[in-house]
């Protein structure tokens, strides 16, 4: 017995020195550990806070359509919105018979849209600044049950800005011309111009042709517009694509 109680006790002593000499050697990477999740926890939360602060100014719509037209990310919103569903669609609709005024659907479309039901879905806009927007994603003729299913081809998707019921992008179906094919696309940009210096209030200041050949299929035109806001302290930048077959309003 007295040989057991002499061995024990230096193997629990070298345990004990083994097991600070770990532990001593673990600790601050355990610390170090324990600080960075803390600090994650903080900046999400920082993050999230930032977003909805941003969320809840209710300013122009400049802001918004300036982060739509630059690199951001975009997610679907399930959380409070200003519009509800109905009213993001019939904000939509409202560009479209705007649109309709200025000659810029084709024929039948707006009257078809006015007789169904659009598909609105909120979502978050996040640029790589950390500004943010709620908007809308209206599109008719979808069908929700089947995802990626359109009833016809009116082809007709308008976002909009939640906070303003403004439209903040634009895709539209071209306007045919007599002959069936659309050849200028100088005459239409000017009627685009046009139609946005009055909806938003602007001013054009520049516009710059990135490729002005005759609209086929395969080559679009693609232009970048300058506006300032009325007072001029604002200047933005927005782009406008048409094809043979599309126009496309402040796409990336």
């Amino acid at each position: 017995m007295k040989c057991k109680k002499k061995y024990i006790l230096p193997f629990f002593t070298l345990f004990l020195t083994l097991l600070f000499v770990i532990l001593g050697a673990t600790l601050p990477y355990l610390a170090s550990q324990m600080q960075d999740a803390q600090i994650s926890k903080f900046q999400k939360k920082m993050e999230l806070s930032g977003i909805n602060l941003t969320l809840r100014q209710e300013g122009d719509v400049g802001a918004t359509l300036q982060l739509m037209s630059m690199e951001n990310m975009e997610s679907v919103w399930e959380g409070k919105t200003v519009l509800a569903k109905e009213d993001a669609s019939h904000a939509a609709l409202n560009v479209m018979e705007m649109l309709d005024d200025y000659d810029l659907l084709p024929e039948g479309v707006l009257e078809y849209a006015a007789q169904g039901d659009g598909y609105a879905e909120p979502r978050l806009l996040v640029g790589k600044d950390g500004s943010s927007a709620l908007i809308w994603a209206c599109i008719w003729d979808y069908d929700p049950g089947i995802p990626g299913t359109f009833i016809t081809d009116l082809g007709t998707f308008i976002t909009v800005d939640d906070a303003t019921g403004k439209a903040v992008r634009i895709m539209v179906r071209n306007v045919p011309t007599d002959g069936g094919a659309v050849e200028d696309a100088a005459f239409w940009v000017d009627k685009w111009i046009v139609f946005l210096q009055d909806y938003y209030d602007f001013n054009r200041m520049d516009m710059k042709v990135a490729d002005d050949r005759t609209m086929t299929t395969d080559q679009p035109s693609w232009f970048s517009i300058c506006f300032s806001s009325k007072d001029g302290a604002t200047i933005y930048d927005l782009n406008l694509e048409i094809t043979s077959d599309y126009v496309f309003f402040n796409y990336q």
